[in-house]
């Protein structure tokens, strides 16, 4: 069936057409010859592969009306579409425009983003478990009794309640992940430490202030130290270079 569309003239500097079946499709470029895909509608991969293919056939107005709205002359431009689907890319041509190819295509990706989408939340369930039943090792009774007195200190002031759980939170996973999975310490500061940025409102400089002081008390505080200024020297060597 061949996919029929006109310039929506709210969106036409979007770059968005609609279809004569009540959808859309949204292109992000018209480069080399390769209109190029972003969005379409349709519930499932096989709504989309006929749309996309559909985009072929010989009564379509598909390849006429993009070329013009780029203002291009010669309809020999167009050599095909390229479906970009989260992050991933297919290309489309009149030889190799087949609905199983993009169906194929379609549900691959989905499969692997389902697949990325369960280990995230594993991830974060092990990183919110780590959080709550860690007990956290001190160098000593001493060191232990003077962080607990930096706390209620932290406490009072604005930022103090974020402060504290933003550093207790990074070293009780980090010992999770050094003692229980057998994690590299350096590599277990890295995640931990980009673990907590990734699901945290709070920004680094909160976080670094944290470790900063809980390197005086906590086992591997001295470890810590090097890491962290490892870390920002990296940090601003990649700033400076970008």
């Amino acid at each position: 069936m061949a996919t029929i569309i006109h310039i929506n003239k709210d969106f036409a500097k979007y770059r968005i057409f609609d279809t004569t079946d009540g959808g859309f499709i949204e292109i992000k470029d018209f480069d080399d010859g390769i209109v190029k895909i972003c969005a379409i509608s349709g519930g499932t991969p096989e709504q989309i592969a006929k749309i996309i293919v559909g985009c072929f056939e010989k009564d379509s107005n598909f390849r006429e009306t993009v070329i013009k709205s780029y203002g291009y002359d010669d309809e020999n431009v167009f050599r095909g579409i390229e479906l970009l689907f989260s992050d991933r890319k297919l290309l489309i041509t009149e030889e190799n425009a087949s609905e199983k190819v993009i169906v194929d295509f379609l549900n691959k990706v989905i499969e692997e983003e389902n697949k990325r989408h369960l280990q995230e939340i594993e991830k974060l369930l092990e990183f919110t478990k780590a959080s709550y039943s860690q007990k956290i090792d001190f160098k000593g009774s001493e060191e232990a009794e003077e962080w607990m007195i930096l706390v209620q200190y932290l406490l009072n002031q604005k930022e103090g309640r974020a402060i504290v759980s933003l550093a207790e939170t990074f070293v009780k996973y980090v010992q999770h992940l050094i003692l229980e999975k057998k994690v590299p310490n350096w590599v277990a500061f890295d995640e931990a430490y980009d673990m907590i940025l990734a699901h945290s409102s709070n920004n680094v400089a909160l976080l670094q202030r944290g470790l900063e002081e809980f390197a005086k008390y906590w086992k591997y505080g001295n470890e810590l130290s090097m890491w962290l200024d490892f870390r920002n020297k990296k940090e601003l060597e990649e700033f400076l270079n970008s």
